[in-house]
């Protein structure tokens, strides 16, 4: 697979020979013999001078990066209430904690599983942390069968033990894989399975999937850190929050509690 960087030098490059190659066409002050030879000076001082491609690239990327932030910036600000206080998305730490950390995460996921044990401890250590899970199933139907399960299971009180054993299990999961970590959590089966074709649990990962592209997320995980109070259903405006669009460290996590804190 090619690197992302090298693919955008090679789209840089092109277009800077394809701009000054039109620009010579549509004036009138050049020969076609004067057209090639602007181009062959363009290519061989780029050639020469690679670190000019370099430094566009990174010019692009962090233009790129600043949108994308400012972008997600608004969004926080406008879909504060679904983000942080939906009534369909499970909550444990300090439910009326001012520090929120929302997740975006697939149980399948690598990295979400990576870092699940490190929002546990943060839950028993931070008394005024609250978490908020925003089911994101991107890894197929057996992703949209554990999310609907853990969904489920919160009509049974059951939500964080089939979420952690789910974080624990071995991909990829199989439709019965998820049924026996739901056994061993003590879920009635006969109700969960009635309780995963629920309106409700269908609304929640269509509302997670729509906040995730207004987010314009590529992947998970991602997390959102806010501190934001929330008054009943009333959401009041985040005091501060930091969009994090990717795998943390759960150190660094910390850190950004600690910062937004």
């Amino acid at each position: 697979m090619k690197s992302p960087v090298l693919i955008r030098i090679a789209l840089l490059l092109a277009v800077l020979v394809s701009s000054i190659s039109v620009y010579a066409a549509d004036s009138a002050a050049f020969t076609p013999d004067q057209q090639k030879q602007i181009q062959s000076i363009v290519h061989d001082y780029l050639i020469k001078n690679p670190q000019v491609i370099i430094d566009a690239v990174q010019a692009m990327q962090t233009q790129a990066h600043n949108e994308m932030m400012k972008h997600a910036q608004q969004t926080i600000d406008s879909q504060a209430s679904v983000l942080f206080n939906a009534s369909g998305s499970p909550v444990v730490g300090n439910p009326k904690g001012n520090i929120t950390l929302v997740e975006f995460f697939d149980y399948q996921c690598p990295y979400c599983k990576r870092v699940s044990p490190a929002i546990n401890q943060l839950v028993v250590e931070n008394s005024n942390l609250r978490v908020v899970y925003k089911e994101l199933p991107i890894f197929g139907d057996s992703s949209v069968f554990a999310a609907q399960a853990a969904l489920a299971a919160q009509q049974q009180n059951k939500y964080l033990p089939l979420h952690n054993a789910l974080m624990e299990a071995k991909p990829p999961f199989t439709t019965q894989q998820v049924l026996d970590l739901a056994k061993s959590a003590g879920i009635d089966i006969n109700k969960l399975q009635t309780d995963m074709k629920s309106k409700a649990v269908t609304e929640e990962i269509k509302s997670n999937i729509a906040l995730a592209n207004q987010l314009q997320l590529v992947g998970t995980p991602a997390f959102i850190i806010a501190n934001v109070k929330i008054n009943g259903s009333q959401v009041n405006k985040p005091v501060k929050s930091v969009f994090v669009p990717g795998a943390i460290s759960p150190s660094s996590l910390e850190q950004v509690i600690q910062q937004v804190q």
